[in-house]
């Protein structure tokens, strides 16, 4: 059978079980009478092995069998934390295996502490050492031709040698001669080897001419062309990103043709454009659908982690997941996976007690975190809860105090949300003690500042005692937006339609207790002239989260789909604007920043570094 051809559907199917493994095993861990979840890891390694078998690759088949056994004995003698361990590590060997192949002393390693669980197996008929070098079933991507020096009385040893060599780099697919000519010596001075590894084409021929009596390798990559792997295929971020850039150039120049027809009257080039509006804008929806990726994509990884980071502190912990369904721009996905880890950690070190705290407090001894996500508006939240023991208010006003941050009058005159921003300061920290994981004082102001750059916010809730709520607060994507275009003070400033709560006359605007507000329901929302001009016609009523801020604005130009463009030199200092756009007539506009405006630029905290 030609196997290759089933090769991407294989590893596809692969990486679908080893994420059900990594799952199912956390699982298990914190529940060990879940007989079904037991089965199921049974089922998933089983799968797995019979696929690696049809497919040829005998070394996976080999571990996976060793983890049926595996899970056999656990089935008979209860689940021990050493045998959890054992799979835990062999999972990861499959993982690695799957990836580049380059694990051989570790399989030895690992097989060979199995070996004493179980029962030897007979091994019939001699196998050929240089057959046992090839994996086969897999696609290569490299070619080598290795000539061996003329004159050399032991070709078969170089070649054999040259195999062993390869087959630490990856996964050898196929010779030529077959090996047992190799092993023959049937072959003239060179031999072909096809061979899958992640290392690069320079490292490949270094390694082999480096051997002994070898005279000189070629290194060729293998084409692929006129092959249907898959209806799938892995396109660069940098290609959608280029993509994206190439759409919003052609909705800019719409924009361009757009103000041209409008202004000559030129009903003909408005009627052309009208197609053109809805071909660019079924462009952008593709495009946009093309660089979505479920948050299940980076979800998945965090099991092991929290997993791992609580065993290091001695704290038990029960992890769940909801939400991973919901899709985000990859680029937004690709800078969220950093803060994620740092709240994920805090929420460990810093929120969770250990098993006895939490008994003497009436808790259960096992901790709960949630990591969740819910789709908002025109954006996505994603929350980390925990229900540990919060944060303590006045130890934030007492370590800013120390710092000299703020006095102590002021700081106890300080809300609660006031006193939060604090933990949002870089370098703030109440940590008694710097771990592995978190304590030195870095990561929140981090976290703040790559949500921000993303246009999102931090929020946080925390009940002493009860625990702590971490909200990341999410766009969909970031290069192509709804923007309301306004007039202020003279400049031409764009806002974020997802942002813009109501726009009201500016005879709306009264004072109370010396401030100028207006009113919506029973809130008053403070107003104020953005650069400090003399007035406006109307009140643009701005919203991020839960705060609310007006300005003034001269004139309301429209709505208008605009391409954010990052601003750059003394602009980018600029904390009112977040960007700029390009116009249909040529004009800049700019985008406020309206985190800062409604003054959110301190940040809602984290259960961070308390």
């Amino acid at each position: 059978m030609n196997t290759q051809k089933y090769m991407a559907m294989f590893l596809e199917e692969a990486e679908e079980h080893l994420q059900n493994l990594g799952r199912l095993l956390v699982e298990l861990e914190a529940e060990p009478d879940r007989g079904e979840a037991l089965q199921e890891v049974f089922r998933s390694v089983h799968t797995l092995k019979g696929l690696a078998s049809t497919m040829g690759l005998e070394k996976i088949a080999t571990l996976t069998h060793r983890l049926e056994n595996l899970v056999e004995e656990m089935k008979r003698e209860g689940i021990k934390q050493e045998l959890m361990d054992l799979l835990f590590e062999g999972v990861d060997l499959l993982e690695e295996m799957l990836r580049s192949g380059e694990v051989d002393a570790e399989l030895d390693a690992f097989l060979g502490r199995l070996q004493g669980r179980e029962a030897g197996e007979g091994r019939g008929g001699r196998r050929s050492p240089f057959r046992e070098l090839i994996s086969g079933g897999i696609r290569p991507n490299y070619e080598l031709r290795v000539w061996i020096e003329e004159g050399e009385v032991l070709k078969s040893v170089r070649a054999f040698t040259v195999l062993k060599c390869l087959s630490g780099m990856g996964y050898i697919t196929g010779t030529f001669p077959e090996p047992e000519r190799l092993e023959e010596e049937s072959f003239d001075r060179s031999f072909v080897v096809r061979l899958r590894s992640r290392r690069s084409m320079q490292e490949i021929r270094e390694a082999v001419e480096g051997l002994p009596e070898i005279e000189r390798v070629e290194v060729r990559e293998v084409e692929r062309s006129g092959e249907r792997r898959s209806q799938s295929i892995r396109v660069s971020t940098s290609t959608l990103d280029a993509l994206m850039n190439i759409t919003g150039e052609l909705i800019i120049n719409r924009s361009v043709l757009e103000d041209i027809a409008r202004r000559h009257g030129l009903e003909e080039l408005q009627d052309a454009l009208d197609m053109t509006r809805r071909l660019t804008s079924e462009l952008q929806f593709v495009v946009m659908k093309a660089r979505m990726v479920p948050l299940g994509y980076i979800f998945s990884s965090f099991p092991r982690m929290v997993r791992e980071a609580a065993r290091r502190e001695g704290k038990e912990v029960e992890f769940a997941i909801y939400g991973g369904e919901i899709e985000l721009d990859r680029a937004v996905i690709d800078e969220i996976v950093e803060p994620l880890v740092h709240i994920l950690r805090n929420a460990i070190s810093h929120g969770i007690e250990t098993p006895e705290e939490r008994e003497r407090a009436g808790k259960p001894r096992r901790g709960r975190i949630t990591l969740s996500a819910v789709k908002e508006r025109d954006g996505v939240v994603i929350s980390v809860e925990d229900d540990g023991r919060g944060i303590q208010l006045d130890r934030v006003r007492e370590e800013a105090v120390r710092r000299g941050l703020v006095g102590r009058e002021k700081a106890e005159a300080m809300s609660r949300e006031e006193v939060l921003k604090l933990l949002f300061l870089p370098g703030f920290s109440t940590a008694g003690r710097v771990t592995e994981l978190s304590g030195r004082g870095v990561g929140l102001d981090a976290v703040k500042g790559t949500v921000e750059a993303l246009g999102g916010h931090v929020e946080v809730e925390t009940t002493p005692g009860g625990g702590t709520r971490v909200s990341l607060h999410l766009p969909l994507t970031m290069a192509i937006l709804q923007a309301m275009l306004v007039r202020v003070d003279g400049i031409v400033c764009g806002v974020p339609i997802a942002n813009v709560a109501r726009v009201l006359e500016s005879s709306s605007i009264i004072t109370l207790h010396r401030r100028r507000v207006v009113r919506l329901g029973e809130d008053y929302v403070p107003v104020e002239n953005l650069f400090g001009g003399n007035g406006g016609r109307y009140v643009l009523v701005l919203e991020k989260g839960s705060m609310r801020r007006g300005i003034v604005v001269e004139e309301v130009l429209g709505i208008q789909e605009v391409v954010l463009k990052p601003l750059s030199g003394e602009a980018a200092k600029l904390r009112e604007f977040s960007g700029g756009t390009i116009l249909g007539n040529g004009e800049v506009a700019l985008m406020l920043d309206v985190g800062s405006i409604v003054g959110l630029g301190g940040g809602s905290g984290s259960a961070g570094d308390e």
